[in-house]
């Protein structure tokens, strides 16, 4: 029995070593990989008009003096939401209004800004489809994460 309990505590201390000393290599990975990112979040101004787009931005935080070079952009997700009947079109752009891509949905996952600068502002424009006033303001509320490695 001796044999028995010497095997089984010799085994589990194999095992909390293996456990330990991956969990080290996940870290690492993490660390060489250099995966990093920024989030923001904030409310629209008020869409009134359908056809007349309202846009807010999503800044990273200033980065501090003399810190880490250039950050390429990995992923983007955005995240949005709005209480109204009305039907919001929204597009997520880099740096500006330039280059945009669609949002469908209300949480939109994106590779088309991968490689570009993460230190740049993305943005979440919206338009309701139509022309005129309409019934109520709508605002809506964003969120934004970008990933990024340097």
């Amino acid at each position: 029995m001796l044999l028995n309990k010497s095997a089984a505590l010799f085994d589990a201390r194999r095992l909390t070593q293996g456990l330990a000393a991956l969990a080290c290599a996940m870290f690492a990975h993490a660390a060489i990989a250099g995966d990093f990112s920024w989030n923001a979040t904030g409310t629209s101004p008020a869409l009134n008009y359908g056809g007349i787009s309202v846009s807010t931005q999503y800044a990273p935080p200033r980065p501090a003096a003399g810190g880490p070079g250039p950050q390429a952009i990995s992923r983007v997700h955005a995240r949005l939401s709005y209480k109204s009947n009305v039907l919001v079109q929204t597009s997520l752009c880099w740096n500006g209004t330039e280059r945009c891509v669609p949002v469908s949905g209300s949480s939109f996952n994106t590779n088309a800004f991968n490689g570009l600068d993460a230190g740049k502002p993305m943005y979440l424009v919206h338009t309701a489809p139509g022309k005129g006033p309409l019934p109520q303001p709508v605002f809506v509320r964003g969120e934004v994460i970008v990933w990024f490695t340097q």
